[in-house]
């Protein structure tokens, strides 16, 4: 490309032409990237019928029917058009060089070989490159599968099918594309219906003569009235990113952050580097959605709204905008179950925008993290709506556990974002959530087992109804050993009592008895003695006067000896006092 330096006062205006070959049944592809308004085929007619625009890529695989030079314009925005011109050639060069035979492998399809259906196995079959350094994808239909190849030698016998897909896989070594075919049938992750092994060279001289089209030129313009006609060629010779390992199966929660680490040996490009030095990008599969991005170069990152598994494709494009894939899955499993949910109310952002944008989706997060000061993956967002115009997001913390109702860690939570006062959305929490999430008006609404209105069946107790009657049998049991204790401690108290009465009357009762007192009306009338209170009697006597009622039991003691010594006289043993005799009770 020849570089011009004009006068500041001429408007230089300049379109490129792009000479690119193009082999009959490989993949082509070209990034027109946002800033385009259309591409069609030479003077605005249509694409030639070999080439498609699709997600802002125009893709292509051309047919034995195509060889000779195709031109596309491309007009961006606001700018002149941009000319491609795309020769389609046969292909007759060795891939393992020359005299070596090559072993490809070959996948048959059924479906109807439009070129959207051709285009998708490609991708799929280029995943599956063995020698990464040689890109040799083909997609032929049947019929030139079989004339435009010597084959030597067939693993198997010969199928049919709308159209093929080869590749390389060795050269020259049987054993070796035995153990490569016997290791690609094993995975499950490729769509074919009938798959065997062929070696051999390419033949020359099998595809129609090429049509001569002239190439676009390319024009200078001058606003003014000098007119320079530039002719300008630019070959590619960037190399393609290339697909080193495959990506493996993922597992997220719905509603909840999901980090798909993606590893930097997946891809390699050799002008640009590893995987997070190519510009990445998902494409989604079958009836799946994009719900993740690429943030800073590190992985996929996003928050899925849908449970399954889903089938995805992972993009990697170099600065040349050429492309290597790796297809993926992820298995989306349903969210634990929750007690609480907070219902947000916000002016924005849209419904839609939170809807289908995987970025806003991740922002929301983040913001209340930041808001609730709490870790991003400690939300669940467990719906996403509208109502009166206002954006309505309900979330969960699935750190509060679901199966008992802690009434603690709700009030604390809720205690961040509403004013119980007032019953109004704290100011300190609307700031927190920031511009781009303005929140009208939170609401934590309990429900399960915290709800007190839900009624508990008696079929199905609940964990927390089983551990209150634990509760409630205990402090009984606890009350009725009590009042067990009490009462055996009383009972007890009360013989002690008892026993101890006893015990004194008995001695009182029988304490050993001295001599007897004599009363004044006791004493004989000749008795010289005379006393005025009681006194000791020296021998014990009958009473006077007998009662009427004579205890028939008592029996006087028999008379004292003449001998006994008596009072007043003195006696060598007057210092001795003699044992009362026995008398019974």
């Amino acid at each position: 490309m020849r570089l011009l330096i004009l006068p500041a006062a001429l408007l230089l205006v300049t379109t490129f032409a792009e000479d690119t070959r193009v082999f009959i049944g490989e993949l082509y592809e070209h990034n027109l990237g946002d800033n385009f308004s259309v591409a069609t085929g030479k003077d605005g007619k249509p694409l030639p019928s070999w080439l498609m625009v699709r997600n802002q890529i125009l893709q292509g695989i051309p047919s034995e029917h195509d060889v000779g030079m195709h031109t596309v314009m491309i007009k961006p925005n606001g700018r002149k058009p941009i000319y491609l011109n795309l020769n389609v050639e046969e292909e007759n060069n060795s891939v393992c060089g020359p005299g070596v035979p090559t072993f490809w492998m070959e996948t048959y399809h059924e479906p109807e070989a439009t070129l959207e259906n051709m285009i998708t196995s490609a991708l799929a079959m280029s995943e599956m490159e063995v020698d990464p350094k040689v890109k040799t994808v083909r997609v032929y239909n049947y019929n030139f599968s079989l004339v435009n190849r010597e084959l030597e030698e067939i693993s198997q016998e010969a199928v049919n099918g709308n159209y093929m897909v080869m590749w390389k896989i060795t050269c020259d070594d049987f054993d070796e594309a035995v153990n490569i075919m016997d290791g690609i049938l094993e995975r499950e992750d490729i769509d074919y219906d009938y798959i065997k092994l062929a070696k051999g060279f390419f033949k020359t001289g099998v595809a129609p003569k090429p049509t001569t089209i002239e190439p676009q030129e390319t024009t200078v313009e001058y606003l003014r009235t000098t007119t320079e006609l530039i002719r300008t060629t630019r070959k590619i010779s960037d190399n393609k990113p290339i697909l080193l390992n495959r990506l493996p199966s993922y597992v997220c929660t719905r509603g909840e952050m999901c980090e798909l680490r993606v590893p930097a040996e997946t891809f390699k490009d050799a002008e640009d580097g590893d995987t997070f030095k190519l510009r990445l990008s998902v494409l989604a599969l079958d009836n799946a959605e994009v719900w993740m991005i690429n943030e800073a170069n590190k992985g996929l990152l996003g928050i899925p709204m849908r449970t399954g598994e889903f089938s995805y494709r992972l993009e990697a494009r170099d600065s040349a905008g050429q492309l290597a894939s790796a297809p993926f899955q992820v298995n989306v499993k349903p969210a634990l179950p929750t007690n609480h949910r907070v219902q947000l109310e916000m002016d924005m952002p849209t419904p839609e925008q939170m809807a289908t944008n995987p970025a806003k989706r991740n922002l929301l997060m983040r913001a209340l993290a930041r808001s609730l000061r709490a870790p991003v993956n400690s939300f669940t967002i467990q719906e996403i709506g509208s109502k009166n115009n206002k954006t309505m997001v309900a979330f969960s913390n699935n750190s509060i556990p679901y199966r008992i109702c802690d009434e603690d860690a709700l009030e604390s939570m809720s205690a961040k974002m509403i004013m119980k006062q007032k019953m109004r959305t704290k100011t300190e929490f609307v700031k927190a959530m920031g511009n781009q999430f303005y929140v009208r008006r939170a609401t934590l609404v309990r429900q399960g087992n915290c709800n007190e209105a839900v009624e508990i069946s008696t079929t199905a107790p609940t964990i927390q109804s089983m551990q209150e009657a634990d509760s409630q049998l205990l402090l009984i049991c606890i009350l009725l050993f009590l009042l067990l204790v009490i009462a055996v401690a009383i009972i007890v108290y009360c013989a002690c009592i008892k026993k101890g009465g006893k015990k004194k009357s008995s001695s009182t009762e029988y304490v050993a008895k001295g001599l007897p007192v004599v009363f004044p009306d006791e004493v004989e009338e000749a008795d010289p003695t005379h006393a005025g209170t009681p006194m000791l009697a020296r021998e014990e006597r009958p009473p006077l006067k007998v009662s009427q009622h004579e205890n028939p039991l008592y029996k006087p003691p028999p008379p004292i000896a003449s001998n006994s010594p008596r009072l007043g006289h003195a006696s060598s043993s007057s210092n001795q006092k003699l044992q009362s005799p026995f008398i019974p009770p």
